[in-house]
């Protein structure tokens, strides 16, 4: 359980965002008179100002945290309370440290223990814990001494504080282990089962997969054996579907573990398009979800299915099959990888290219190697250098490239001696080679760098900002914090410096404030308009 921080210990290399983002109240309070409210230091003191700087809770308190929900928490003598958007205490600073469990729980410390109180202040359970944690589909873990139990939403202590280690599966069940072995225990504290297992883990609704031995089987909310425990391996349960494995053959169950797909594979690999390649007697097919061999074990290796294809080798030649096992193109080729947006690659003794899903074949002589990179382009790979071609062959530009990669869905990165830039997908320059590095694009910019300085490029290629800024951090509330000569501030998306570098550093915006420091070891709000919230 994180306890409170003082405001002025924050700093840009080891600060901690402010926590709590309660949903404490609905409509009791004025949400428009909230939202104005804002962190006002005056001196080493702290109120809240409405936005034009007008104090409507007076600066008395050491530290405080932003209104959420018309609530703040507040400290005075390194004691937390709460105070309502009126200024009213609901709970009196005379907590080590408060922290928000629930939408009505609150988290509270005091003596080095931790206990539970309403948003009034009113007990639910005394500070006796070491630990607390949130609560999570109605209980809540607590630890004493290393020994560990579970809470209710009401404060009842429905698991006593004696276990090892705990799992709340979030159904009413949980495992408790002690001595190393694990038993299932119910809500009221009752041990289903004893403690015999190895592990115990939720495996759908009201069955869960246990451990005994190394062997894995499953038994349900009752503790009755539903499978087992013969299987060596039992994977988590996927789509409705376990992996499992016995006598060294694979197979699926289902969730109510039921056999699915017998264990008479060598191997056996994930559904994908509804199908899994599996090897039988040295050849691999394909089942499906029911057990079916709808695809006979006949072929020397197999792809999974991507877009309902799938590449196949026999007698080291591969063609590719529909999930109907019929054959959509010909045994003729020394590779075929996966189909992806439409495309897979592929090979001809020393020939690569591409074919399409209408089996439309694309060979490009010579080349080491070739990948896919943006709308109707490739990368093709030739003693050490990268070039573009279109899906006729046809080389894009004359320029070839130590290092190529997508920048978007028709722009490509391309790096040449040392330095990086920009084409298109016609091969058409957008920025020159001149970079010494260039991020993939987010919030419709790209960070780019020179000599350890980051600058900005939109999405189009376009310079906002040159390389000037020790750091560009991320955009919120449509501005990104930015360092310069130790000085930080911000600029919005099209480069301009809207609040200017003059804070020892600065945080994030959220709800259009951030957190400053300043040249005195004090910090203070700034708006993302570029006011102030403070007075030395």
């Amino acid at each position: 359980m994180e306890e409170n921080s003082i405001l002025s210990s924050y700093n840009r290399r080891s600060v901690v965002r402010l926590p709590l983002r309660p949903t404490l109240f609905n409509s009791d309070f004025d949400l428009q008179a909230e939202n104005i409210l804002i962190p006002y230091r005056k001196g080493t003191k702290w109120g809240f100002s409405n936005l034009q700087k007008r104090l409507i809770i007076p600066c008395k308190y050491d530290a405080v945290r932003k209104f959420k929900n018309g609530i703040a928490f507040v400290s005075k003598n390194n004691k937390w309370g709460i105070i309502t958007n009126n200024g009213n205490e609901l709970i009196n600073c005379h907590y080590d440290a408060i922290d928000v469990n629930t939408e009505t729980i609150l988290s509270v410390k005091q003596g080095g223990k931790w206990g539970l109180t309403d948003i009034f202040g009113m007990e639910i359970i005394p500070c006796k814990y070491d630990f607390i944690s949130k609560f999570h589909n109605g209980y809540a873990e607590v630890e004493n001494d290393d020994k560990r139990g579970i809470l209710s939403i009401s404060g009842k202590e429905v698991l006593p504080v004696r276990y090892r280690n705990l799992k709340n599966f979030g159904n009413g069940y949980f495992a408790a282990c002690t001595n190393k072995l694990w038993a299932l225990v119910d809500s009221s504290g009752h041990e289903i089962t004893p403690s015999r297992f190895n592990s115990i883990d939720i495996f759908g609704s009201s069955l869960f997969r246990v451990s005994d031995n190394r062997r894995w089987g499953i038994i349900d909310s009752d503790g009755t054996e539903i499978v087992p425990c013969h299987y060596t391996v039992m994977e988590s349960i996927n789509n409705g579907l376990c992996k499992v494995k016995i006598n060294g053959k694979w197979g699926y169950i289902d969730k109510t573990g039921a056999i699915a797909v017998p264990c008479i594979y060598k191997q056996i690999g994930d559904f994908s398009d509804g199908l899994a390649r599996c090897l039988h007697n040295g050849q691999w097919g394909f089942v499906d979800t029911a057990g079916l061999e709808v695809i006979t074990c006949k072929y020397d290796m197999v792809n999974d299915f991507h877009e309902h294809l799938a590449g196949v080798c026999k007698n080291n030649r591969w063609g590719i099959i529909n999930n109907f096992g019929e054959i959509k193109a010909p045994f003729q080729y020394s590779f075929i990888g996966n189909f992806s947006n439409g495309k897979a690659e592929i090979a001809v003794n020393d020939r690569l290219g591409v074919i399409n899903k209408n089996f439309r074949v694309m060979l490009f002589s010579g080349y080491e190697s070739i990948k896919s990179i943006c709308k109707n382009t490739y990368g093709v790979h030739l003693n050490g250098y990268w070039n573009l071609i279109n899906p006729a062959g046809l080389s894009l530009t004359s320029t070839v490239y130590d290092a190529i990669a997508r920048f978007n869905d028709t722009m490509i990165l391309v790096k040449i001696r040392g330095k990086w830039g920009i084409i298109d997908y016609t091969g058409r320059e957008i920025v020159p080679c001149r970079y010494d590095k260039i991020e993939e694009p987010h919030d419709e910019v790209a960070r780019v760098y020179n000599k350890s300085l980051a600058g900005l490029i939109n999405t189009r290629g376009e310079e906002i900002v040159r390389c000037k800024y020790k750091h560009i951090g991320k955009f919120s509330n449509g501005l990104a914090w930015v360092e310069a000569n130790s000085k930080s501030g911000f600029i919005n998306k099209g480069g301009q410096e809207t609040i200017p570098c003059k804070y020892k550093w600065v945080w994030e915006f959220e709800d259009n404030l951030a957190i400053a420091g300043l040249d005195n070891n004090t910090i203070g709000f700034v708006h993302s308009n570029g006011s102030t919230y403070w007075e030395d």
